[in-house]
């Protein structure tokens, strides 16, 4: 993209970042609080944030957080010194040894000052009066409307009866419809995943459905697709699946927003499902419209929907379901001159049979206590330090792989280590 519209799409995440820095400002600690939350330790206090109201914080925060990231690096390249000032200070790690909404705070604050030094350095000035908001406006006016459906796969039974009933509405090109998991509709061969849904938000007029369920939360590419839309302001409507409660609603769109919920009374969904079939006719210009068809199409969706069997479902996850890994295994420039790497357990769980690998970069370099490798085990907050020494050909930085085990169970994990 031309550096003007990339300037433009910046100023509007600086926007996005001063909603944060004003949503973290409100929010409350309070002390002595054992209830569910996350606990900080302070001195001898306890700190409280209760935890609905801080996920909800900490997935818009990684949505705006991911969309710059993946914005500087389609202007620059994954390599460049903006993607690596981003990536570097804007982290997620949160001391549990600190109250917690001032280290929020400085994040949101560190990532408006680099916004700020970004554009400066950019060097762009708008002339005259216009106004960057209008420019925006008007480059999105643009784009096509397109739904994109976000949920998690094994609740494409749901999202079938779903995409039948849109492809009622809006037709079956493939340019009005998004959904990752239906033929047709999804991504082409070929394509990398990460990148086909960033292109998805960046070239089209996104209409977001979320369907909601047990499962949604559990997918981190769902919540930073919902991060995301939340992030750029998306139009979007909600579906709880049959098994999904409002009560379990949160993140950036929770259950303070309008949802749709199948098993709702029969005048409650037909009313909501009319409404969404009205705006998906006005976003999408369509005038021909057979009514009376739809009210039969719009009941069999609602009959199918609720004649799922989602204990089939949730049985066939559980099996299949991969635990996460509690150990969390980084790596850090803790000393230039000497130049000494400390890998450390930033995870709550033991990494037991601590392997470590170095990429072509890292290879030629002299390092001393790899030998220690595999460790039998890293707890939490222990750590081993590495000593690097200059050789002929210094890379500026190198990858670094870690592959350990939790309770017989396998994971891996990654690292850059910047020189």
């Amino acid at each position: 993209m031309d550096k003007e519209h990339f300037t433009k799409l910046l100023i509007q995440q600086q926007e996005k970042g001063k909603l944060l820095l004003s949503l973290v400002s409100n929010m409350h600690e309070s002390k002595n609080d054992f209830g569910d939350g996350y606990a900080m330790f302070g001195g001898e206090d306890l700190y409280y944030v209760p935890e609905d109201e801080l996920n909800s914080f900490l997935n818009k925060f990684e949505g705006w957080k991911s969309y710059v990231s993946e914005l500087l690096k389609s202007q620059f390249g994954r390599d460049d010194q903006f993607v690596y000032d981003w990536d570097s200070n804007i982290g997620t790690y949160i001391s549990k040894r600190k109250p917690i909404l001032p280290q929020l705070k400085k994040k949101v604050d560190k990532g408006l000052s680099l916004i700020d030094s970004f554009l400066e350095r950019l060097d762009i000035h708008f002339h005259g009066d216009v106004c960057v908001d209008e420019i925006i406006e008007k480059d999105n006016m643009t784009k096509h409307p397109k739904i994109f459906i976000s949920h998690k796969t094994e609740d494409k039974p749901f999202v079938n009866e779903l995409v039948r009933m849109l492809e009622f509405i809006i037709g079956t090109d493939q340019e009005k419809l998004f959904c990752s998991s239906i033929a047709g509709y999804d991504i082409k061969p070929g394509r990398e995943i990460l990148a086909e849904l960033k292109r998805q938000f960046n070239d089209y007029e996104i209409y977001l459905i979320i369907v909601h369920s047990p499962r949604y939360y559990e997918s981190p590419i769902c919540l930073n697709e919902m991060g995301a839309a939340w992030v750029l302001g998306t139009k979007f409507c909600s579906f709880l699946t049959d098994d999904c409660k409002f009560s379990m609603l949160k993140g950036a769109i929770d259950g303070k927003y309008l949802s749709i919920k199948v098993n709702d009374s029969f005048d409650t969904v037909t009313s909501k499902l009319n409404y969404l079939k009205d705006e998906l006719l006005q976003v999408f210009g369509i005038d021909n419209f057979n009514q009376n068809r739809w009210e039969t199409i719009r009941n069999e969706f609602i009959q199918r929907t609720q004649n799922i069997d989602y204990a089939t479902i949730t049985a066939k996850e559980e099996k299949n379901k991969q635990p996460e890994p509690k150990a969390n295994i980084v790596a850090d420039v803790i000393s230039t001159k000497p130049l000494i790497v400390d890998i450390t357990n930033r995870g709550d769980g033991i990494a037991e049979e601590l392997k470590l690998q170095l990429d072509e970069a890292g290879s030629g370099l002299i390092i001393t206590g790899l030998d220690a490798f595999p460790l039998e085990y890293l707890k939490p907050d222990k750590h081993v330090k590495l000593s690097v020494y200059p050789c002929i050909s210094d890379p500026e930085s190198f990858k670094v792989f870690f592959k350990w085990t939790e309770n017989g169970v396998e994971f891996s994990s990654e690292d850059i280590v910047v020189l």
